[in-house]
């Protein structure tokens, strides 16, 4: 047997993963000098179940990466719908982005904002309506979203922030 090969659900599960977060990664590249992004294996003391931290002008966001190959992916305000079947990805992403807000909120001294971003890769999506507290893209629109957001950071608590997840990342890597 391969030593490569997958042998049980959850390996299979983590290699798609992995290849689900690649695409997401070039498309947060594209941000501009002062948006940083963090894959979450990057982030001290901050895991969880998303798959990206980006921090920059328009605020902070959890960034997951979902896939489903075949079928609709329809975006009703807060539901999420995958062919006839209500996924929790709403729930859970709100769940993960307060969760980290009351992390970064308490290491950082000030309130932070962390708003949820579900990011479909390789998915056919449409959304009917999109939620008002969370961002639901296809891959492709990722940056074009995050980039679209009013500026409510300054530079000065985007250093402050992301030095707390990741000191030192501040001084030579942005986006």
């Amino acid at each position: 047997m391969d030593p490569h090969t997958p042998t049980t659900s959850a390996q299979v599960s983590r290699r798609l993963g992995t290849a689900d977060r690649q695409p997401l990664a070039h498309e947060l590249f594209k941000l501009p000098m002062g948006w940083h992004s963090r894959h979450v294996g990057e982030l001290i003391g901050l895991g969880g179940s998303f798959d990206h931290l980006v921090i920059g002008p328009g605020g902070v966001s959890v960034v997951f990466a979902k896939r489903h190959r075949h079928g609709l992916v329809r975006v009703h305000d807060h539901t999420i719908d995958y062919i006839g079947r209500l996924m929790p990805y709403l729930l859970h992403a709100h769940e993960e982005a307060h969760r980290v807000a009351v992390e970064l909120t308490d290491a950082c001294g000030f309130t932070v904002t962390v708003r949820p971003v579900i990011a479909f890769v390789k998915t056919s999506l449409q959304v009917d309506r999109a939620p008002s507290d969370a961002d639901v893209v296809a891959r492709r629109d990722l940056h074009r979203v995050l980039m679209a957001r009013r500026p409510i950071l300054d530079a000065a608590t985007i250093t402050s922030i992301l030095e707390t997840v990741a000191p030192g990342a501040s001084t030579f890597y942005a986006a």
